[in-house]
């Protein structure tokens, strides 16, 4: 049965076995090619790590094919392409999971670390960090198919990025203007 050996693969996944999660998640994709949760599991899995980030972005390829409207996978392809740093790639799925899960705080963190990175800070702590930010703690944050649970963790994630993109947009603007002030 594939629902069981998924949901191996998620504690395993979140009980930091790795290699035993993947060959879990592999097992399920052996019995069922088309099972969309777990290509994505697995394919967010891998990217999260930076390993394997080419195969990672043809697994969750293939879940986005089955369900094309899918936040949680829109978000894990947008991850994928800014682990390549394919940013150009990433802003568009990022940008549509966040709009779609706007409660998910690791959803927002993607987004906000894609815009940080393109150096778009105040956009980065305008929409995608703020909305982290106000997340309470413990919100579920399940979003990969049915396993992946990041918890409490998101919001302080958010808080954190937030005060380094502020940061970043502070010692810009205040460059800027001192040189406007010459």
């Amino acid at each position: 049965e594939t629902s069981v050996l998924f949901q191996l693969g998620a504690v395993l996944e979140q009980n930091d076995r790795f290699s035993d999660a993947e060959q879990a998640f592999r097992g399920v994709i052996d019995q069922d090619p088309e099972h969309a949760p777990a290509l994505n599991y697995l394919g967010y899995m891998l990217a999260d790590r930076g390993e394997r980030l080419d195969e990672s972005v043809r697994l969750i390829e293939r879940a986005v094919e089955r369900d094309p409207h899918n936040g949680s996978y829109l978000d894990s392809l947008g991850w994928a392409y800014f682990k390549l740093d394919r940013l150009d790639l990433a802003e568009p799925p990022l940008r549509a999971a966040s709009d779609q899960l706007q409660r998910n705080s690791v959803v927002q963190d993607h987004l906000g670390d894609l815009l940080n990175r393109l150096e778009r800070y105040a956009e980065a702590i305008a929409v995608p960090w703020e909305r982290a930010v106000k997340l309470p703690d413990g919100l579920p944050n399940a979003h990969r198919g049915g396993g992946h649970s990041p918890g409490a963790d998101g919001p302080r994630l958010g808080y954190r990025n937030l005060c380094r993109a502020a940061r970043r947009y502070a010692l810009r603007h205040c460059h800027a203007v001192q040189r406007d002030d010459r």
